[in-house]
């Protein structure tokens, strides 16, 4: 199944995985996937020092799991085009031994984000890049 949206044909039943194989290569600790009903894509990854994996990508899932997110105004359903929500960036962070969610948000702007590359500093502060195609100020969700 797919839409065509901003130029795009955005597929759904594509999911974010997440997979951690031991340091042997020989034992899978876990393999999970992120996602909700349409187009989710992992771009990156950053590990912390308790093994805590940071993932960010983007999501046209307007039910894309979300745990503890950015607070903010709520989004007005009449901003998104008539065919659907425009592409979000996200950050996803999974607790060190299992595939659990500890945090996890969206957020964008009027039209298409993307988080290419993500960072971690010495106090677990998250640092991403990536791109938009919007002119307003980003929502949060």
């Amino acid at each position: 199944h797919s839409t065509f949206h901003d130029g795009y044909y955005v597929y759904s039943d594509q999911d974010a995985f997440v997979t951690k194989i031991d340091s042997t290569g020989s034992s899978l600790v876990y393999s999970t996937f992120l996602g909700g009903y349409s187009y989710d894509e992992g771009r990156a990854i950053a590990v912390d020092a308790t093994g805590a994996a940071t993932v960010v990508g983007q999501t046209y899932s307007l039910d894309f799991p979300t745990l503890h997110p950015l607070k903010c105004a709520e989004q007005e359903e009449d901003e998104y085009p008539p065919f659907g929500p425009p592409a979000d960036a996200f950050i996803t962070i999974l607790a060190p031994a299992e595939n659990n969610v500890s945090y996890s948000t969206r957020f964008g702007g009027s039209s298409r984000e993307t988080a290419n590359a993500v960072a971690l500093d010495h106090r677990g502060d998250i640092y991403l890049t990536g791109a938009t195609h919007s002119d307003k100020r980003f929502r949060r969700q």
